[in-house]
Parts: structure tokens; C-alpha cells; sequence
């Protein structure tokens, strides 16, 4: 049995990035930037008005002149209108270029028009460049918009499409098998009998892989059946870079997973975890297809703390995510030393105070197979084996990913 962080280093050391692919901007959400983009224009290209109201010349506010008859309308998407006597103005619209002869920019509010003249209010705050946001103030021309391995958000393909990169280099998505095991699962659509259970991992994996943007090819449920799971596993294997096993990894006599695995030529690089929940956690590649074989316990509170603490975290660095993933919050509780020395997950929910301060505070279960008390919270905390104070900051997995 290994360490978590035992764990997290053999399992990060195995990684084989991914191939790149070139995508369209709208596929490109959730995916891992593999290139840097550059500018090819200032932004904004222009002085750009950055609200509605009319363009003077500054000095004329200075030397003291608050009456400007107008010259006519600046619009956005037109050609920059010339002032044409410095006495006057231009109505602009936010958006539009700042015309020439112009350097300040007064709101409609502060405004009043009277017999075909611009009236200023009196004592209104304003300076040279006033609502404007100046040419290239964001970027230059051939400078970095953006950088390579970072996790492609709407915020970055609004950059990318501003400065006209219509196809970007992304990690290529990892083909991805989900497989449940277990004779006591059956359908949710199916009314089990009373011994049986609805399947409910499978569903809980997949809504967390696409959710950080890794979608899922293969979804089976294979029953506890050693040649079943043998014939299922040869094909698998060829036929996807990524398995995530829910259940078959325990000491039960039915937990055909590991000796499969064996006889299929995966390297099991680890069987074992000194962790709560989850501690027959298991992690394996093949070495010839490259096929990384992830083994979660089947109690669905264990499955998916493992998911979360190990599996995405190594599907982002497969995909060059560069930033680190751990986040950490502050805990509202003292939480006393594991008397076994296991490393442990808590379910947290996120509390705020009356100064804004959010906390982590635990959740009440009736053990892993409580998923039921997982609604309740946020997201979970990794507690080192000698406990932690109240006030200390712990690493925090959000349920959300976010």
C-alpha cells in the first residue's frame, strides 16, 4: 500500500501527454491550449470611446469653455470623423473611434442640450482621455494574448477571436471507457428487486468528466464474472487511452478486477491506498497500447473522492494543463488525528460569515455508501493523518470543478 502522495507521483510519472489537434473556436471550450497566440493588431485597434456622449477638446474644458455646438454623430463601426472647429464637439457612441481633434469624452448625463448647443454641468469631474480607452492600451500588436497550457475558458476564446486566431492547437481528447461491475446493479429505467440496486457511479463518473470537458466513448456494466471481464477487457484496452473501473477492486472473492487486469498484461503500478475513503484504490497501464486502467472502489462516496482526488487531476496533466489544480480552503472545525494514519476525505460544505469569509465545515454521513449526504455539500477537504486545527487550510476538491 502506498502514500497518497506516493500515489499522485506514480501516477503523474506514467503520463504520456496527449496528441495535439487543431479545432474551430467553438470546440475549443474546456480544452487545454497547446500554443501561444499573439496579436496581430493593437487592441483596441483604435482610441476607442467607452461611453456614450459627446468628444471635446480638452482644452477648451481647461481654458474654461462649457457651451460646444455640435459638429455631427461619431458612430461605432465608421470611418474617425475630423472635428472641425475646436469650439465643437461630436456626439459619440461607445464603441466608435475617437475623432480626430478630440481627447476627451463627456457622458449624456453630464450634459444638457439647449438651442442646438452641448451645455457641460458644472463641477463634473474630467480629464484628457476621459472615457477612452486608449489604442493598445490591452495589448500590442505581435505581443501574447495567450499562453500555452492553460484550460480554455470563454473569457480566453473572446481574446483568441479578437485578434483573428479562428483555429487553435488543443490537446486531443483521450477515449474514455466508464465500466461499472457488479451482479446487484441494474438500470436506473429498471425497478430492481430487493436485492438488487440501481447503477448510479456510472452516471456520477461521466457527469464529472464532461463537466471538465472530457467527454465519455464507452459506458458498460460488465457482472461480476471473471471471463466476462476478461473478454471485455481485451477489447477495451485496444480501443481507448483512458478505463475507469467503478467496483471489482476489493478483497471480496468476486473482485475479479486486479487478476484480470494481470492476465491482460496491465502493470498494476499501485493496489492500494493509505487513504479513507477509497483506499482500494488502484491505478495500471499497459505497456504496449499505453491504456491507463484506473480501478475506483465501488461504495460511491469512495468512487468519487478517488475520481476527483486522482483520475481528473491526471487527465488535465495528460492534456498540458500547466496551472496547478489545488485549491485550498479554511477550516471552521478542529478535525482530531486518524487513528490508523490514513490520510482522509471529508465531505465540506462552504459557510460564509458576517465579514464575507467562507469556511469549510464538515458534513455529517453514514459512511462511503452515504452518496445521499454528498448533496449536502460543496466539495471535500484532504486531511493529513495527524488531523487539523481550526483556522488551517486544507487542500479542497469542488464537486463543481470550479
Amino acid at each position: 500500500m502506498v502514500t497518497v502522495h506516493e500515489a499522485e507521483t506514480l501516477l503523474f510519472d506514467k503520463l504520456t501527454p496527449l496528441s495535439p489537434e487543431r479545432v474551430s473556436l467553438s470546440k475549443a471550450c474546456g480544452r487545454i491550449l497547446l500554443e501561444p497566440i499573439l496579436a496581430d493588431r493593437a487592441l483596441p485597434p483604435f482610441d476607442r470611446v467607452a461611453m456614450d456622449g459627446i468628444a471635446v477638446s480638452f482644452s477648451q474644458l481647461e481654458s474654461g469653455r462649457h457651451r460646444f455646438f455640435s459638429n455631427g454623430i461619431q458612430r461605432a463601426g465608421e470611418p474617425c470623423l475630423q472635428l472641425r472647429d475646436s469650439e465643437g464637439c461630436l456626439e459619440v457612441m461607445t464603441g466608435a473611434p475617437l475623432p480626430g481633434g478630440c481627447d476627451c469624452v463627456i457622458p449624456y448625463e453630464d450634459v444638457e442640450f439647449i438651442d442646438n448647443h452641448f451645455l457641460v454641468k458644472k463641477r463634473i469631474q474630467t480629464s484628457f482621455l476621459k472615457n477612452v480607452h486608449p489604442l493598445g492600451a490591452d495589448i500590442k500588436a505581435g505581443e501574447g494574448a495567450l499562453e500555452p497550457g492553460i484550460r480554455l475558458l470563454p473569457t480566453h476564446l473572446a481574446v483568441a477571436a479578437a485578434v483573428g486566431a479562428t483555429t487553435l492547437a488543443v490537446s486531443r481528447q483521450p477515449a474514455i471507457g466508464v465500466i461499472s461491475t457488479g451482479n446487484e446493479l441494474v438500470s436506473p429505467e429498471t425497478i430492481p428487486l430487493p436485492y438488487q440496486i440501481r447503477q448510479s457511479n456510472s452516471f456520477a463518473i461521466q457527469s464529472c468528466l464532461i463537466s471538465h470537458g472530457f467527454p465519455v466513448r464507452t459506458n458498460r456494466h460488465l457482472r461480476d464474472n471473471e471471463e466476462i471481464i476478461r473478454d471485455a477487457l481485451g477489447m477495451l484496452l485496444i480501443t481507448h487511452d483512458v478505463l475507469i473501473f467503478s467496483g471489482g477492486v476489493s478483497k471480496g472473492r468476486f473482485d475479479f478486477l486486479p487478476d484480470a487486469l494481470k492476465d491482460g498484461k496491465v502493470h498494476i503500478v499501485f493496489h492500494g491506498v493509505n487513504q479513507k475513503p477509497g483506499k482500494p484504490f488502484l491505478f495500471g497501464i499497459h505497456p504496449s497500447c499505453g491504456a491507463l486502467v484506473f480501478g475506483l472502489p465501488g461504495n460511491p462516496i469512495s468512487c468519487l473522492v478517488a475520481l476527483y482526488r486522482y483520475v481528473v487531476p491526471a487527465l488535465f496533466r495528460m492534456s498540458g494543463l500547466v496551472k496547478p489544480l489545488e485549491k485550498r480552503v479554511l477550516m471552521s472545525e478542529t478535525v482530531m488525528a486518524a487513528k490508523n494514519g490514513f490520510v482522509r476525505f471529508l465531505p465540506v460544505k462552504l459557510v460564509g460569515d458576517a465579514s464575507g469569509r467562507w469556511s469549510a465545515k464538515i458534513t455529517n454521513s453514514n459512511g462511503s455508501g452515504d452518496f445521499l449526504s454528498l448533496t449536502h455539500s460543496d466539495g471535500f477537504v484532504e486531511v493529513p493523518a495527524e488531523g487539523a486545527s481550526n483556522g488551517a487550510w486544507l487542500p479542497y476538491f469542488s464537486w463543481s470543478g470550479v
